[in-house]
């Protein structure tokens, strides 16, 4: 997956105020990438699918280079990718 992807957490900010059409198209790159990183063996070096930092995957499940602490990727990810938390987020 190449890295100009979604433009990582500014595509994300810009995901919230573009058109369908283009939200879905970043939605559409970051699960491919999460799909990527979730199928990569341990010790694989992957990109995160939110700001597409490279990390080396730890465990067989990480997909994520952060899933803790605030503006964390992992909650950055699912507020985006799943229609009802997008929708919130975009009416704060």
């Amino acid at each position: 997956m190449s890295d100009e992807g979604h433009g990582g957490l500014d595509g994300i900010e810009e995901a919230y105020e573009a058109s369908e059409f283009e939200q879905q198209e970043i939605v559409n790159t970051m699960l491919a990438s999460y799909d990527l990183s979730k199928r990569a063996a341990v010790g694989a070096q992957v990109s995160c699918p939110v700001c597409l930092k490279p990390f080396v995957k730890k465990t067989c499940g990480q997909a994520f280079c952060r899933h803790k602490g605030p503006g964390n990727c992992k909650d950055r990810f699912w507020n985006t990718v799943n229609d009802e938390r997008r929708e919130r987020a975009m009416n704060r």
